[in-house]
């Protein structure tokens, strides 16, 4: 019988650690990032700069803004989590700093 832990069984753990292991390593996976960082500066922008006075668009920016970070916080926190939950597992794929999980990648092929 498999293992549980908190967040399932040992291989789903495994599993969804190396899924998130294998999309840190992915050439976009950066520019997502910054394209989600960019987004939620935007938001935060448009909630401080907002010229008018009417209460309820200033209420909407202002709480666009915290759902703009607070999905990203989650976002990016919980695929961490999830790496975080599977180490020391057995068939964990450890990270290795600085070079990319998938080596087998045709160049252009993403």
């Amino acid at each position: 019988m498999e293992k549980e832990t908190k967040s399932g069984s040992v291989a789903q753990v495994v599993a969804l650690a190396n899924r998130m292991l294998a999309l840190k390593a992915s050439p976009g996976f950066h520019d997502l990032r910054l394209l989600a960082e960019m987004l939620e500066r935007e938001a935060a922008v448009a909630a401080r700069d907002f010229p008018g006075f009417d209460p309820q668009e200033i209420v909407t920016l202002k709480v666009q803004s915290q759902t703009a970070h607070k999905v990203l916080a989650e976002l990016f926190g919980r695929i961490d989590a999830a790496i975080a939950n599977a180490r020391g597992l057995p068939g964990f794929q450890q990270e290795q700093p600085g070079e990319p999980l998938i080596t087998e990648r045709i160049a252009g092929s993403y």
